[in-house]
């Protein structure tokens, strides 16, 4: 978080394109390590029926973030410049980085261990850090993890595609103008933080008596939305178009807290950071695959056809998430009798 803010800081200084990519760059180096660790503390702070609640609100908090901040940035760069908010939103950041120096690191594994049936007392046991190559070794013997890792490239693309394909088809099919389209973003965004207030509870509930029903509705959501995506692109109408727009936010808002909640239970806690990492390294190849195809048939045959290749990818994220459900409890069970090995047994088999 200290690279994000002094990088975050260094773009209202750069004075070329080039010094601007360079702090960008750095910028995005310390975000994409702040998530997953943020998940990964989450869940070694909360027991593993109170993180599907924890997450929701964490997601919902960056919804806020994502609702303020353009408006905020606005207001500033107006009157001091477009440099200042690049400033002032590095102070913030600085102080939540001294604040979190004087948070209490939590013990991982201690729920899992719990849970498993040991002893409280003597569940507080740090366990031993794992080398990249170790956690991806461990990662890839449980089996929800690898269909996870399988779907992820058709999942992430879907969702990085969203919002600029949303944009595009408001003003090549509707004719909407910028402001109208920032308008329109603006006005369905709090539909994501209404969406987890509604859902996350049914899906909490549901999930307490049958874990793998998280991966489910994961599955479920990501295929409604790609047909959603359909819908709004050959949408008669701009109301019908900003109609579907809505359902989608209320849904994908829904996506997250179930997906890292799902991840938090079924990866084992010594590498559970490394499990949140690698979903968005995995999530590259689909990126790298789709997107430049998605744009040429929107070249070639126009944005409302290039809309059409989310269906088949929302299908196959979701056939492949729903294949793992049967995994689920037999891998929780496992992360949960590993974790309490590893106190009885500082080196237990492999």
């Amino acid at each position: 978080a200290a690279v994000w803010a002094i990088f975050s800081a260094g773009t209202g200084l750069a004075f070329t394109i080039a010094v601007l990519v360079a702090v960008r760059m750095g910028a995005s180096m310390g975000r994409a390590v702040v998530e997953p660790t943020h998940f990964s503390l989450l869940s070694d702070y909360y027991s593993p029926s109170a993180r599907l609640k924890v997450f929701s609100v964490h997601r919902q908090a960056n919804s806020v973030g994502q609702i303020l901040g353009p408006l905020l940035a606005g207001v500033i760069a107006y009157f001091l410049g477009w440099r200042a908010p690049f400033f002032l939103f590095a102070v913030p950041t600085a102080i939540f980085v001294v604040l979190a120096l004087r948070l209490r690191e939590p013990v991982r594994g201690y729920h899992e261990r719990v849970a498993a049936g040991g002893d409280p007392d003597t569940a507080d046991r740090a366990d031993a850090p794992e080398t990249v190559r170790g956690s991806l070794r461990v990662l890839g013997q449980v089996r929800t993890i690898r269909r996870i890792w399988a779907a992820v490239p058709f999942l992430g693309v879907a969702l990085f595609a969203l919002p600029n394909l949303l944009s595009l088809v408001y003003d090549d099919v509707f004719g909407l103008n910028a402001a109208e389209r920032g308008i329109v973003a603006a006005a369905v965004e709090p539909l994501q933080i209404l969406g987890v207030f509604w859902t996350m509870p049914i899906v909490g509930r549901r999930a307490l008596r049958q874990p793998g029903f998280l991966l489910r509705f994961v599955a479920i959501i990501g295929v409604l939305d790609g047909l959603l995506l359909v819908v709004l692109a050959y949408a008669p109408h701009v109301g019908i178009a900003i109609a579907c727009h809505a359902l989608l936010a209320a849904s994908v808002g829904t996506l997250a807290p179930a997906f890292f909640a799902l991840l938090s239970i079924v990866a084992p806690p010594r590498v559970r950071a490394a499990t949140f990492s690698s979903v968005a390294i995995f999530a590259i190849p689909g990126i790298a695959l789709f997107l430049p195809l998605i744009g040429r048939i929107s070249d070639a045959f126009g944005i409302q056809a290039s809309m059409l290749t989310l269906v088949p990818v929302s299908l196959a994220a979701g056939f492949i998430l729903a294949s793992a459900n049967r995994f689920v409890v037999d891998d929780i069970v496992n992360v949960n009798a590993e974790a309490l090995a590893r106190v009885t047994d500082p080196e237990p088999a492999a």
